[in-house]
C-alpha cells in the first residue's frame, strides 16, 4: 500500500530508530512504515532499500535524519539514491521499478 493510497499516517506507520551500523530495510518494512526517523548514532550510516522492482511501484517513504552532529544517511539500492545530511529529510519513492529520491529539506 502506498502512502497516497493509505490516506493516513499513524503510530503504526512511523519507525524511530538509532542506528549502530548499516540498516537494511525489508520489503515488509517498506510497506508498513512510511515515515522513518533515524539517528545515525555517532557516524554516517548506509540505509539499504530492498531491490527495486515493479512490485514496489507507488511505494514511498519519508526519512528524517535526527543526527546531533555532522552525520549523514546514504539511502541506497545498488547505488546511492540520495544522501540526507544532519537535520535533513528525504522522500524516497519507486517508479517504473526504480528507487528515486528528493532530499535537502531541513526539519
Amino acid at each position: 500500500m502506498s502512502l497516497f493510497n493509505a490516506g493516513q499516517l499513524n503510530a503504526d506507520t512511523v519507525k524511530t530508530e538509532t542506528l549502530t551500523g548499516t540498516r537494511t530495510i525489508t520489503a515488509a518494512e517498506i510497506r508498513q512504515y512510511k515515515v522513518w526517523v533515524l539517528d545515525p548514532g555517532g557516524g554516517s550510516q548506509d540505509v539499504n532499500l530492498p531491490v527495486a522492482s515493479a512490485d514496489f511501484n507507488g511505494e514511498c517513504i519519508l526519512v528524517e535524519n535526527t543526527a546531533d552532529a555532522a552525520e549523514s544517511l546514504a539511502i541506497k539500492d545498488t547505488a546511492t539514491v540520495i544522501t540526507i545530511a544532519q537535520n535533513g529529510s528525504g522522500f524516497i519513492y519507486c517508479r517504473n521499478g526504480t528507487w528515486r529520491g528528493l532530499s535537502g529539506a531541513s526539519v
